[in-house]
């Protein structure tokens, strides 16, 4: 399951740089921070991420983040993902966009052996514009052997 695992992160790595190399000069990349809820952990979480837009009109944009959660001790457990955004619909004041991606759980007892899951989201969010980048707000399901149903929402800050 390790090596599965390593692999996934070398794919998400590997694919993310061949599409930022392939895009053009008006991409623009954002960092991100939230708090984020995972159902089946019961636990709340700290998020950072990684935007990079690829395309305006349709909106896209790949999203890799890092998600933290307090679980009680001496239990422990973050997830890494790798999403894909494609916007399906805009509103005054922001869009709304797909979900598709990969994510890595890891979870343990601290001291001990980890246990690491690959999972694929799913899911949709919505963005509003403010003038320092966005607010996101989503929901995805994670299919997988960490199957869960998880909310995020936070801030993004616009780097260009």
């Amino acid at each position: 399951m390790k090596l599965l695992c390593t692999l996934a992160a070398s794919a998400i790595a590997v694919g993310a740089s061949l599409l930022f190399s392939a895009t053009t000069s008006h991409a623009q990349s954002s960092l991100g921070i939230g708090l984020t809820y995972g159902a089946e952990v019961e636990a709340v979480g700290l998020d950072g991420r990684f935007y990079y837009d690829l395309n305006k009109k349709p909106h896209m944009r790949i999203a890799a983040g890092l998600s933290y959660y307090f679980v009680e001790d001496p239990l422990s457990f973050f997830t890494i993902d790798g999403n894909f955004h494609y916007g399906i619909a805009d509103f005054s004041g922001g869009f709304a966009y797909a979900i598709g991606g990969l994510q890595i759980a890891i979870s343990g007892v601290k001291g001990f052996d980890s246990n690491n899951d690959l999972g694929l989201n799913l899911g949709a969010g919505a963005e509003f514009k403010v003038p320092f980048g966005g607010i996101p707000v989503e929901v995805k399901y994670v299919v997988g052997n960490a199957d869960q149903l998880i909310l995020s929402g936070g801030l993004r800050f616009s780097m260009n």
